[in-house]
């Protein structure tokens, strides 16, 4: 099977990934069992070119996480290399329609059992499943599709 690198690096978040995803998370392992052993936090990744999901391996139904917020979830099924060609960790790409960083698709937040990046900030996002590149504008812009 053919296996599509992208390198990225570690940044900093906008802050609410922690409260809730400790919310979210076991609403989420419901849907999809191995998501129970992902640590309650988010990794952002910011990736070397844009990574748009149009075939997310798991799509959630409408789950209400808190009173007055109710959301959709794509997830896809992942390995992130720490640090880059070093060891691979199972993880997933958590998409939430109503994340801010829908709008920037350089910009991931991953979910994973818990992985120290402090030393780390060069690593890559491994994709397993079809990945077109197509360009767009100067740059390549890979689609799962």
């Amino acid at each position: 099977m053919h296996e599509t690198r992208i390198r990225a690096r570690h940044v900093r978040g906008i802050g609410g990934g922690a409260r809730t995803l400790s919310l979210q998370l076991p609403l989420l392992a419901r849907e999809v069992p191995a998501l129970a052993a992902c640590h309650a936090g988010t990794l952002n990744l910011q990736l070397a070119v844009p990574l748009i999901v149009a075939r997310p391996d798991h799509r959630t139904r409408s789950i209400m996480w808190e009173p007055g917020e109710q959301e959709v979830f794509d997830l896809l099924r992942i390995e992130l290399e720490v640090p880059f060609e070093g060891a691979r960790h199972p993880a997933w790409l958590y998409i939430a329609h109503q994340s801010p960083h829908r709008a920037t698709p350089r910009v991931h937040e991953v979910i994973a059992p818990y992985i120290d990046l402090q030393a780390h900030t060069e690593l890559a996002v491994v994709l397993q499943q079809p990945c077109v590149l197509l360009p767009y504008g100067p740059n390549l812009t890979c689609v799962v599709a």
